[in-house]
């Protein structure tokens, strides 16, 4: 029994007829959920508790974390905390 090593273009065709085979827009769209703001701010958390109870962490570390939680912070209260003009409670329905 005689096996023969495949050649460079070979394994390029048999690549390429994988990849052509894949419909990765299915793929794409169940992997595209959003995450709640709970999980989002429950995430942050545990990521800062385990950066707390690590030794040597640098602290632009701690700073760049800090700036993400308020990027997250400002999304929440930018749609929450908005305020309305009176005109808004006289909109016809």
């Amino acid at each position: 029994m005689v096996s023969d090593t495949p050649t460079d273009a070979e394994i390029l065709d048999s690549i390429t007829n994988v990849t052509e085979n894949l419909d990765l827009s299915s793929l794409e769209e169940e992997n595209m959920d959003v995450p709640q703001q709970a999980d989002i701010q429950r995430a942050l958390s545990v990521l800062h508790s385990a950066l707390e109870r690590n030794e040597n962490v640098p602290d632009s570390v701690f700073t760049n974390l800090q700036k993400v939680e308020a990027y997250f912070d400002q999304q929440i209260y930018s749609t929450v905390l908005k305020q309305l003009k009176i005109s808004d409670f006289f909109k016809p329905q």
